[in-house]
């Protein structure tokens, strides 16, 4: 949830005046975890009330083992799946939507932003908990840097 906070900071920060608050967290050479542990009393507590979280998948296999990437992840109906995403984001009418997982850019170009409010932002990043290859952007200015810049669609 760090990464989801540190993200939400990012894109409220000018609606709520916490732009200092964002230099704060976008300063540490910590990963977001870290960095919102050691600066938690100059950072704002609400940031996760203004935000909605949505599965992209509903449901995985019946005892899954893997908790990592996409693994055991499916569809039961994908044609109803993916509607019920799109009734989803049009009934919370957001302004933005972060997806974070890259495997998943297709669909929100080809299946999902024709069919939802043309206004909507969308960036597709990479999860900001990532470790491996691309775990640099576990740091806050990296993650949002990468998102803002090579995740909108």
């Amino acid at each position: 949830m760090a990464g989801v906070y540190g993200t939400a900071l990012y894109f409220l920060k000018d609606h709520y005046g916490w732009q200092n608050s964002w230099k704060i967290l976008e300063s540490q050479n910590q990963f977001f975890r870290e960095a919102l542990i050691s600066n938690s009393e100059m950072l704002p507590k609400e940031v996760l009330s203004y935000i909605s979280l949505v599965n992209f998948y509903n449901f995985v296999t019946v005892g899954r083992t893997e908790r990592t990437g996409g693994n055991d992840r499916c569809f039961l109906d994908e044609k109803k799946e993916i509607q019920l995403l799109i009734d989803t984001i049009r009934l919370i009418t957001p302004d933005i939507i972060v997806v974070q997982s890259k495997s998943l850019k297709g669909y929100f170009s080809n299946q999902i932003k024709p069919n939802i409010n043309p206004g909507v932002e969308i960036y597709v990043g990479v999860h900001p908990s990532i470790f491996g290859r691309g775990i640099n952007f576990r740091r806050p200015a990296n993650y949002i840097k990468n998102l803002t810049e090579f995740g909108r669609i």
